[in-house]
């Protein structure tokens, strides 16, 4: 057992040295304990079933206009900087309403609320917005997401 872990200073060990291992190992405690933390976000967790299925969706629905990476064609890119920028300050539900009102353009309101969560759940993801994989979707709990950049 190491001097730090024990909290006793050893006959050989200085002060110094002794405080140098306790506040270098504190930082690699601290750094391990963020990443745990980053890790159990949304962002840093596995897709949910929603998203995949929003995938899917978005693949059969969206990318023929949208593109396949989200890059945008006849419709806006629905991913990175352009797509953040226009919808900051808004809520995952202002999305959610645009996508149930207005797509596709070709039969807008046709979709379902439950595929349109889903392919609104899968675009925030895309984005890196967290969406907590623990809560149960829905339109409601949209509203406690805000899009930011």
């Amino acid at each position: 057992m190491s001097s730090w872990q024990s909290g006793v200073i050893t006959g050989q060990q200085s002060l110094s040295q002794w405080a140098f291992d306790v506040l270098a190992n504190a930082r690699v405690i601290t750094a391990v304990a963020i990443l745990a933390m980053i890790a159990g976000t949304a962002i840093g967790a596995p897709p949910t079933p929603h998203a995949k299925n929003g995938g899917k969706l978005y693949q059969q629905l969206c990318s023929e206009c949208h593109g396949e990476s989200l890059g945008g064609g006849r419709g806006p890119p629905l991913r990175g900087a352009d797509f953040l920028q226009m919808w900051q300050h808004k809520t995952a539900r202002d999305l959610y309403d645009r996508i149930l009102n207005t797509m596709p353009a070709s039969d807008p309101g046709s979709l379902s609320e439950e595929s349109v969560l889903d392919i609104t759940i899968y675009l925030l993801s895309r984005n890196h917005v967290g969406v907590d994989p623990r809560a149960k979707p829905s339109a409601e709990a949209l509203d406690a997401i805000e899009i930011k950049p």
